[in-house]
């Protein structure tokens, strides 16, 4: 991938990298959803124009598609794509390798910089549960912050077993986001997330229902995330 040095975006073997504007404070790893790519994430992100965050658009690989056409044909994606409500054995371990590309990654970021995780319907779902599984402690940092818009369905598997884990879940704050037009994620699954995380002791979960929208990011829907970031990070005004 070719370099932008002007618009402070880096290409790299796992995707992009938008570097801060002034003091960096803010690590925030970005998902793509299936069938898309790190550089949407990368116009997502850099929309936001929010400073002294830097953004990681990750790359998913590709999985298999079974509803592709033909079926078995492989995509970008974090898991196969099966059904959306999947949370078998195998989606599970899916995800958690996936959760686990994300924890390599933010392991490298200065222990003084504030860690969050973020991203769009499957990208959504791999952000969420590594939410959870950071709570558990299989993957644990000091991670403040999980966006989730139009997240599939997550595991709703109790972590309050772990020791430490109310702890650790308490020091997240969560923004799930869902338009009610999105045709392949019913309401029930979002409001069953919310309640998931919340029944977990995550320390904020806001979930916000956009009237009249799909699957599409909207300006709305990137001002809502900018909002809710600036409320909660120590960010330069632009």
């Amino acid at each position: 991938m070719a370099s932008g040095s002007s618009s402070n975006s880096i290409g790299t073997e796992d995707g992009y990298v938008l570097e801060p504007q002034g003091e960096h404070r803010v690590t925030i790893v970005w998902l793509h959803d299936v069938h898309e790519n790190s550089y949407i994430s990368l116009q997502i992100v850099r929309s936001l124009n929010l400073r002294n965050i830097k953004w990681i658009c990750l790359d998913s690989g590709t999985h298999v598609d079974v509803f592709s056409p033909g079926g078995g044909v492989p995509r970008n994606s974090w898991c196969n794509v099966g059904m959306i409500t999947d949370t078998t054995q195998d989606c599970r371990d899916e995800l958690d390798s996936a959760a686990v590309r994300v924890a390599n990654i933010l392991s490298t970021e200065p222990e003084n910089v504030i860690k969050g995780v973020g991203g769009v319907g499957q990208g959504a779902q791999v952000a969420l549960n590594f939410a959870k599984w950071n709570a558990v402690g299989d993957h644990t940092m000091n991670m403040r912050l999980v966006i989730g818009i139009n997240s599939w369905r997550i595991p709703t598997n109790r972590i309050d077993y772990a020791f430490g884990a109310a702890i650790r879940a308490s020091w997240q704050s969560i923004l799930l986001i869902r338009g009610n037009l999105e045709p392949s994620i019913p309401l029930y699954f979002a409001k069953e997330t919310a309640v998931s995380l919340i029944d977990d002791g995550f320390g904020e979960v806001s979930f916000v229902q956009f009237r009249m929208l799909g699957p599409e990011i909207t300006v709305s829907v990137l001002k809502k995330v900018e909002v809710w970031l600036s409320g909660k990070l120590p960010l330069d005004p632009n």
